[in-house]
């Protein structure tokens, strides 16, 4: 085991790249050797004694790197006749690393302390340092950055207990200790370090202009500010940053719309009193309890395509389907697969299955990217193309399980789907202020995600609230209040402690009084005052939910207009096309018939003139050859009965017309591509066309009428709106 705890270690990691995190490396191995007195480094040594002393593992090939950096700093000499590396003793000395790690060691010291000391004087429990260290690194790892989780501490240390640390998070935060958010900021940075390093071990020029990142619903909710630690510039600048090194920051057009259909779904919730947090998203529940209007979330709905692509410069790829021959990556059902039972370690099946559509995204984004990126997996930082960027640790722990199962090697790679924090820290690993920038306002919101009520508490809250709304001790009005105030929600998890089992029956009523104190007293004229404003206040709010309800009819109705009118548009634009179609037929049949007449024209002139030929072949020859007219006489009918027979056709003047009549226009239909068949069928189309267009156009109409109505409707309840806002003044 280290002699030092792995969280000063993280710590010491990060405040030591002013440089660069191979020089940080690098004095931190010529602190080992300085510890154990080495006269010789050898790389296989270092790397067992290095996990010893630090907490965590640095591979055979990223150490032999360290040692090279060494050299070039002066803590190292290498003897190449020898093929070995000598510690220069004055030089390490000079550094003083393990100075720095016994500083960290004493600053962490001081935070176990004052958290300890926060669980004492706020709910009265002692705790062990042994404790409260697993305590911190239990709610780091859960919410953190780190990949590969201990979970036999998760185990121990349970969600709820979570809360305590994050309770001490909240306070450090709205209080301004900045001293222990650094420290924590640091070791989440040193933490996140230490896992990417095998992928930036030597130092190179990060070339970014071919890279995609994607984002998840997770961050684009960050960025609009839909989060409970009100650090959204922070995200914004995240996004920036990317972007000015080259980075196109992407997202596809199915998160677009799963965020849009996260939005439209939270107005449902907007001033109703069946309002149930453990069926909301987090969306939702920001909303509600932020207190957000019907109207200001459809404006946000409305604006976000917009925002995205001109204020953020995030491009919505529209990417379509691959076909099942192109592709020769996992699927996304596989990939769906692998989420699910990822969820399994945490979730219950009612909670996997309450999140089957998000899952189906999320499984799309990750088949979509791997499939940009074919069999390929990156190894370095310029081998990335397309990687997908989300909040969910889940969701990166699958992505590496995906990328492991492609990769030649199994020791250093770059997974195709990367949280956050991770990301942040491979393409700026050598910008330690830009990461503390980036990491802290993912610890606050950690903090205040933990914070909040967990469903089962929520649970038990509204059940004893539907009870005491039933018995008449408490009015509608302060039932929806309990259910969506911030600080009905926050006074539940101090007075719970986020523990189910510590809910009383009287807790609501508790929360209610520390709430309102006099107002909420029992009997009171002031209470009675309130009442009254909340009745009016709730009858306006009905009036408004009514407005609201009424302008989603009327949307609907525009909405049912324009499908009309777009059909009505696709109808005459398809009408314009047949008869164009019809009329250069109708041209191709007329030049086709006049070929015809020409041909039979022709007919005509030739038996014509076969006829005045014989006639005059007959007065010429008759007298003196009248055995030859005889003969012919004979012959020809005899000729004619012949070809009739072989031919099985009797021959006539109309029979030969018709003939060559058929063959005219069957030479001319192919070489003119016209078709009979193709003619009727465009007549029998355009007919129904105009039928359709007919009884779309009486829709239309009706439509109209219908939406007219609606909309003088609204302006009723508008007026009474009015008249209850003035009665409450």
């Amino acid at each position: 085991m280290s002699s030092f705890s792995s969280v000063a270690c993280y710590a010491a990691l990060s405040s030591c790249t002013q440089k660069d995190i191979l020089s940080a490396y690098a004095r931190m191995v010529a602190a080992l050797v300085q510890k154990n007195k080495y006269q010789k480094c050898e790389a296989e040594r270092l790397v067992i004694d290095f996990e010893a002393l630090y907490g965590f593992k640095v591979p055979y090939h990223p150490m032999r790197t360290i040692m090279d950096q060494c050299v070039r700093l002066g803590f190292f000499t290498y003897n190449s006749a020898a093929h070995s590396f000598f510690p220069d003793p004055r030089m390490i000395a000079e550094d003083n690393f393990a100075g720095i790690i016994n500083a960290k060691e004493s600053n962490y010291k001081k935070l176990l302390g004052q958290f300890g000391d926060f669980l004492i004087s706020k709910h009265g429990i002692y705790s062990s340092p042994e404790d409260l260290d697993e305590r911190i690194r239990a709610f780091i790892e859960r919410f953190g950055i780190k990949s590969k989780i201990d979970r036999t501490l998760l185990r121990k240390i349970t969600e709820k207990d979570d809360y305590f640390f994050a309770e001490f998070l909240v306070c450090c935060e709205e209080n301004g200790n900045s001293e222990t958010l650094n420290y924590l900021n640091e070791y989440t940075i040193g933490l996140a370090l230490s896992e990417i390093f095998t992928y930036c071990e030597t130092p190179e020029t990060f070339t970014a202009k071919n890279v995609h990142a994607y984002l998840d619903t997770g961050l684009l909710f960050k960025i609009f500010g839909i989060d409970s630690s009100n650090h959204e510039n922070s995200y914004i600048q995240y996004i920036q940053n990317m972007q000015r090194i080259g980075i196109r920051v992407m997202v596809y057009e199915h998160t677009v719309n799963e965020m849009i259909g996260i939005i439209e779904g939270s107005k449902h919730w907007i001033g109703n009193p069946d309002f149930d947090a453990t069926l909301s998203s987090e969306a939702t529940y920001f909303f509600v309890t932020n207190g957000w209007s019907v109207g200001e979330i459809d404006e946000l709905s409305s604006s976000l395509r917009y925002r995205l692509e001109d204020e953020f410069n995030i491009k919505i790829d529209d990417m379509s389907y691959p076909k099942h021959e192109d592709i020769h990556t996992p699927h996304e059902e596989d990939i769906r697969a692998m989420i699910v039972e990822r969820y399994k370690e945490n979730r219950s099946e009612n909670e996997i299955d309450a999140l089957t559509y998000t899952i189906d995204r999320d499984a799309l984004s990750i088949f979509y990217t791997q499939h940009k990126n074919g069999n390929n997996v990156a190894y370095r930082l310029n081998d990335i193309r397309n990687v997908f960027i989300t909040t969910n640790n889940s969701l990166a722990a699958v992505g590496y399980k995906l990328s492991y199962s492609l990769v030649q090697s199994k020791d250093v790679f770059i997974p195709v789907v990367m949280n956050d924090i991770k990301w942040g820290t491979l393409i700026w690993f050598n910008s330690p202020a830009l990461l503390s920038s980036i990491n802290r306002p993912r610890l606050v919101s950690a903090a205040y995600a933990a914070f909040r009520p967990n469903d089962e508490l929520i649970r038990k809250l509204n059940e004893r609230l539907s009870q005491l709304e039933k018995d008449g001790a408490i009015t509608p009005e302060q039932c929806y209040l309990l259910k969506v105030n911030p600080v009905a929600q926050q006074l539940l998890s101090q007075k719970t402690m986020n523990d189910p089992t510590r809910f009383i029956d009287a807790t609501p009523l508790e929360i209610l009084k520390e709430l309102g104190k006099e107002s909420f007293e029992m009997g009171s004229a002031s209470r009675q005052a309130e009442v009254d404003s909340l009745t009016k206040q709730s009858e306006a709010d009905k009036l408004q939910l009514e407005i609201e309800k009424q302008k989603a009819v009327i949307s609907g109705l525009e909405g049912q207009v324009q499908l009309l009118r777009e059909k009505v548009k696709t109808k005459k634009e398809r009408m314009t096309a047949v008869k164009k179609e019809k009329d250069e037929l109708l041209l191709v049949k007329a030049e086709i018939d006049c070929i015809v007449r020409s041909g039979i024209l022709t007919l005509n002139v030739i038996i014509s003139l076969l006829a005045i030929v014989t006639c005059v072949l007959a007065v010429l020859f008759g007298a003196k050859y009248d055995w030859a007219i005889g003969l012919a006489t004979f012959v020809a009918p005899i000729l004619a009965w012949l070809v009739a027979l072989w031919c099985g056709r009797k021959i006539t003047y109309e029979g030969v017309r018709k003939w060559i009549d058929s063959k005219v226009r069957e030479k001319q239909n192919s070489i003119r591509r016209y078709s009979e068949g193709r003619y009727i069928a465009l007549e029998s189309e355009y007919a129904i066309l105009a039928d359709e267009l007919k009884k779309l156009e009486e829709q239309l109409g009706k439509a109209d009428r219908c939406l007219s109505e609606e909309k003088q409707k609204i302006d009723r309840f508008s007026i009474d709106v009015s008249l209850t806002e003035k009665a409450m003044v």
